[in-house]
């Protein structure tokens, strides 16, 4: 939560707690106390402390750290764990995890069903409980998502990846906000490790398969998209095999039976065979357009020839200027005729361009969408779940 305390609210600021500057040693304790704050394993902690205890020997600052590595045995001695921020019990944190378990599945349909403000209420009291549980950041990072809020949804998938490196619907919709950001070379890293970590998911295999529809020329040629492709064509593969079992049959990025597959395609043929004869057609117009220009060029030279060669100086030194012969006059008619075919077969070319657009515009459905499809609420990574918990989980994830 973020609260605001405007200037004339604040009367000072002051350091207090394990922070607060008490000697050089007990900043130190507390740059210690920082250092596994986040950690989660008793034995690497206990070992912090007594190397600081041995490291400081004799020192007063013992006394206070000594009470926490007193602290951490005991905990140590009782089997505690972590969950989130806290250490409990197994058996308490079974509660916890089954607690959250039940509110992440309440806030899942909550999404599903369009009640936004009732999921970010079970969210918001399941953050403050606990600030970095995986699966209430995800479904924030999506109620993000939903609102357009891009930039704030990154940053809470971002967090969801520093906790679940291979969680593949966080990697996947990490990949598409860097596409809509236009970083490329990042969103096909992200991909790429989205296909490792679920290989063969056609959700994430329709969405590569989009990304790569829309890369620039460039991004097209890095490394990134080498690598993208590589993966994405062995898998894809496999998937074509187990798709065509089932009578799908890839069209772009999306799917189709086989009826439809033979339809588009004999469509295809038909739009392609169309265009082809429009292109023909559009490059002999062309062709000629060229050889017309290529006439009116030497009539042009010839012209100017004649019109020098009319002008000569006789034997007195005067310059002496004949009129111009009838040839000239029918080289002069001859370039309007050109002028106006040349203007003709522009016309003709631009209706076979308009034509041939029109014909590649007939396809029944796009091959592809234009955007990446995002992972939503189905996509929350889910626990390992004790035994006393129901079998059905919230998700796919």
């Amino acid at each position: 939560q973020v609260t605001h305390v405007t200037a004339d609210r604040i009367a000072s600021v002051e350091l207090h707690g394990e922070d607060a500057p008490q000697g050089k040693l007990d900043v130190r304790l507390a740059s210690l106390r920082r250092s596994v704050a986040n950690l989660g394993d008793l034995s690497i902690i206990i070992g912090k402390y007594e190397a600081f205890m041995k490291q400081h020997e004799g020192a007063d600052v013992l006394k206070d750290a000594q009470e926490d590595l007193d602290q951490w045995r005991d905990f140590q001695a009782r089997g505690m764990v972590r969950y989130g921020r806290e250490w409990m019990t197994p058996a308490q944190r079974e509660v916890r995890v089954r607690d959250d378990f039940l509110e992440i599945s309440d806030a899942r349909m909550q999404i599903k069903q369009g009640e936004i403000e009732k999921a970010q209420r079970t969210l918001g009291r399941m953050l403050r409980a606990n600030p970095d549980h995986v699966g209430a950041v995800y479904l924030a990072g999506v109620i993000e998502l939903k609102a357009g809020e891009i930039a704030r949804a990154r940053t809470l998938f971002e967090r969801v990846r520093s906790q679940e490196a291979a969680h593949a619907p966080t990697l996947l919709n990490l990949g598409a906000i860097n596409i809509e950001q236009n970083q490329h070379q990042r969103a096909l890293t992200l991909l790429t490790e989205a296909m490792n970590a679920a290989p063969g998911t056609r959700e994430i295999l329709d969405n590569v398969a989009e990304a790569f529809e829309l890369l620039p020329p460039k991004a097209r040629e890095s490394r990134q998209a080498a690598d993208a492709r590589q993966v994405f064509l062995s898998q894809d593969a496999l998937l074509r095999q187990g798709m065509a079992e089932r009578g799908l049959y890839r069209w772009g990025s999306t799917w189709v039976d086989r009826e439809q597959l033979d339809e588009l395609e004999a469509l295809e043929a038909q739009i392609k065979q169309r265009v082809a004869e429009l292109s023909r057609e559009h490059a002999s117009l062309a062709d000629e357009s060229a050889a017309l220009g290529r006439q009116y060029e030497r009539n042009a030279r010839l012209m100017e020839s004649i019109q020098a060669s009319r002008i000569y100086r006789d034997e007195s030194g005067r310059i002496i200027q004949l009129p111009l012969p009838s040839q000239y006059y029918d080289l002069a008619r001859d370039q309007d005729l050109i002028r106006a075919d040349q203007d003709e077969i522009a016309r003709q070319m631009a209706r076979l361009e308009v034509e041939a657009r029109r014909e590649e515009q007939r396809y029944p459905t796009p091959p592809f969408r234009g955007r990446l499809e995002y992972i939503g609420e189905d996509g929350v990574p889910v626990p390992e779940l004790p035994a006393s918990l129901p079998t059905t989980a919230p998700a796919a994830g």
